[in-house]
């Protein structure tokens, strides 16, 4: 047979082949069953070892193989920002000269004193508080300085107003610390009538502070000893009759109802955004109102841009009730301080009586004509004026007794008074003496209005004869004449509300 093999015969290949196979395979089959697994050797802990070297002390170690350098100032991690920085600053010359010369200094980052320097930069640019949200400006922030946090418009807002107040109160002190401030003003008063040559002082008009009066008392001294002064200096100190009056208004206002305020936030409500101001404008056009004059918001400081802010919002009456029908925020911001019917006729009615003080003060401090010969007719029309409030009852009644109070205060006694105001009204061709007795009966009634006017007369005299003594008698003999061609002019005229009624009754009488 093929297949059997004979004894001492070699096998064939295939039989070789297919025997190491199966070999093989049993072999591999006891090894794995006699291999054990195995278990994993731990690896050795590597030891800490301390940082030995100095160098340490200055480095921070953030991640393996990583630190920085602990006063670096482009280390990200650092908290400490005092390192300082070597600059150069230029210095102009005091000259304004183009040259500079400057001086090495040390720079800190500071985020406060960058921040006070750009709010200062607004200020005194006179820059828009939306200056600092602008992308030129944090562009600009971002490669100059780019660690600094640039404020929002509110915080740049809120930074002003506390500037403004630690200004305020620095400059309260150095008026208190300054006792002699007085005695300034007239030093430098002194010092200017010097330079001009003049040497003849009448009389100085200052207001109502009271370091005015130190210095009108200190310069009244030194122009006795020029040997210049008049009636040694009796009517030197003339107050302000603009400034009483401003007074005098001010004390009334203080007593104004609520629809002023009502009318006032309907105004700061319009002028808060220009959108608002444009939908204004655009119902105005709509209600067929022509823009002649815009909201203006007033100050509260200030009366008379009070009365400029209610003359031009009557106008707009109409636009502001439409505004409440088509604008819902209007009405939900302003809730209970929306001006209703009864609170325009309030202000229209408080605006015709603000409108004959607003144009005393436009009369009083003309500067292209003559006033000083008007000054007791306007002190006369204000009297009456105050008379007709306190008749008139109501809100009106509260504002003209607060206001007669303070009229009374300075012009309710002449010897209180500059008598200067009433010779300017005797001097005046037009008034003369026949109008003023009649003008102080009514002013401080006939008790008193008699020995006032006889005062003034007295001391008209006494005026006449002082300047008649310190002048040649050549120069004051002769008869007085008047300039003829003159014609007085109607511009800067007061009321006369008592010389109307005078000439009336004459004319009725027959006199």
């Amino acid at each position: 047979m093929e297949n059997i093999i004979e004894s001492g015969s070699q096998p064939s290949k295939s039989s070789i082949n297919g025997s190491t196979v199966v070999e093989a395979q049993t072999v591999d089959t006891n090894n794995q069953q006699n291999v054990q697994p195995t278990t994993a050797v731990p690896e050795k802990k590597r030891k800490i070892v301390e940082s030995r070297s100095l160098v340490w002390d200055h480095y921070e170690k953030i991640k393996d193989r990583w630190c920085y350098y602990q006063s670096c100032l482009k280390n990200p991690h650092s908290k400490d920002t005092r390192q300082s920085l070597l600059t150069f600053q230029a210095i102009t010359n005091s000259d304004a000269s183009p040259a500079t010369v400057g001086e090495l200094r040390t720079w800190v980052f500071n985020q406060e004193a960058i921040r006070r320097a750009l709010v200062e930069m607004i200020i005194i640019d006179e820059l828009s508080f939306r200056f600092v949200e602008g992308p030129g400006f944090r562009k600009f922030i971002l490669v100059a300085c780019p660690r600094f946090k640039i404020p929002s418009r509110w915080t740049i807002s809120r930074d002003i107003n506390l500037i403004y107040e630690e200004e305020r109160l620095k400059l309260k002190c150095v008026f208190r610390g300054n006792t002699q401030r007085g005695e300034s003003v007239a030093k430098v008063l002194e010092t200017c009538l010097l330079d001009w040559g003049i040497r003849n002082v009448y009389s100085i008009r200052v207001d109502n502070a009271s370091s005015n009066d130190t210095a009108i008392g200190f310069l009244k001294k030194k122009l006795m000893s020029w040997g210049t002064s008049t009636v040694k200096g009796k009517y030197i100190h003339m107050r302000c009759i603009a400034h009483i009056l401003n007074l005098v208004v001010q004390d009334g206002l203080k007593q104004c109802d609520a629809s002023v305020k009502k009318v006032r936030e309907a105004v700061r409500y319009v002028r808060s955004s220009p959108a608002r101001v444009k939908k204004f404008r655009d119902l105005a056009e709509w209600n067929g109102i022509e823009q002649k004059s815009s909201l203006c918001l007033d100050v509260p400081t200030r009366w008379n841009s009070t009365y400029l802010m209610l003359q031009s919002t009557i106008t707009y009456e109409k636009v502001f009730e439409s505004l409440e029908e088509s604008d819902s925020s209007f009405k939900s911001d302003l809730s209970d301080s929306v001006p209703n019917f009864l609170d325009w006729e309030s202000v229209k009615s408080l605006v015709e009586i603000l409108k004959c003080f607003y144009d005393m003060t436009i009369r009083i401090p003309g500067s292209l004509y003559v006033t000083s010969n008007t000054f007791f007719s306007e002190i006369f029309d204000l009297y009456c004026l105050l008379n007709d409030m306190v008749e008139a009852g109501g809100s009106v009644k509260l504002m003209g007794e607060n206001m007669k109070a303070k009229f009374e205060k300075y012009w309710g006694d002449i010897d209180k008074m500059n008598l200067m105001v009433f010779f300017a009204n005797i001097l005046d061709s037009s008034d003369k003496l026949e109008y003023m007795a009649t003008q102080m009966n009514h002013m401080y009634g006939e008790v008193k209005g008699k020995p006032y006017y006889e005062k003034v007369i007295a001391a008209l005299k006494e005026l006449f004869n002082d300047y008649a003594a310190s002048t040649p008698a050549s120069s004051t003999t002769g008869s007085v004449s008047t300039p003829t061609g003159f014609s007085q002019s109607t511009v800067g005229r007061p009321q006369h509300l008592l010389k109307s009624q005078i000439k009336k009754q004459r004319l009725e009488s027959g006199e």
